[in-house]
């Protein structure tokens, strides 16, 4: 009997052991499904991480872009400011206050472009009376003086 009772423990053993190692097997198999997918959740953050550096530049680029076109318009509104008070001899405030600006900003404007160069004198098919006018009104009065005293609108 004594032999019975060792092949029962032995077949028990054996029994066990085969059970724990089924339970093990599938232990591993479940840690492995969690580390792919662990993984996966890792490489899509990193690929998310990536499309947003990608769409940083291109915000930065069009930013750029941005910026570069908006200073083109400002040097063209510059410009028709200056040819406001330099062609017509309007001073700044009724520059200003035509544009719906302040001076301080009309200034900032102004400064983008340099001044207009004086036109050549009329052609010599006689005087531009328009131009005559504008020029004696523009000799009466000095567009730095007149907004010196002016406060920002």
């Amino acid at each position: 009997m004594l032999g019975d009772e060792m092949v029962k423990r032995t077949s028990r053993s054996v029994a066990a052991r085969r059970a724990a190692t089924e339970r093990a097997a599938r232990f591993l198999e479940r840690e492995q499904h969690l580390v792919e997918l662990a993984a996966a959740y890792l490489d899509a953050d990193a690929r998310i991480e990536s499309i947003g550096h990608k769409y940083d530049d291109r915000r930065a680029a069009l930013a750029a872009e941005q910026r570069a076109e908006e200073t083109a318009v400002r040097r063209d509104a510059g410009r028709a400011a200056h040819q406001m008070i330099d062609r017509y001899a309007v001073t700044k405030s009724e520059a200003a206050e035509r544009l719906g600006i302040t001076i301080r900003h009309l200034n900032e404007t102004l400064s983008l472009v340099p001044a207009e160069q004086p036109a050549p004198p009329p052609a010599a098919d006689g005087p531009d009376l328009l131009d005559a006018a504008g020029q004696a009104d523009a000799a009466d009065e000095s567009v730095g003086d007149d907004d010196a005293a002016q406060p920002d609108l």
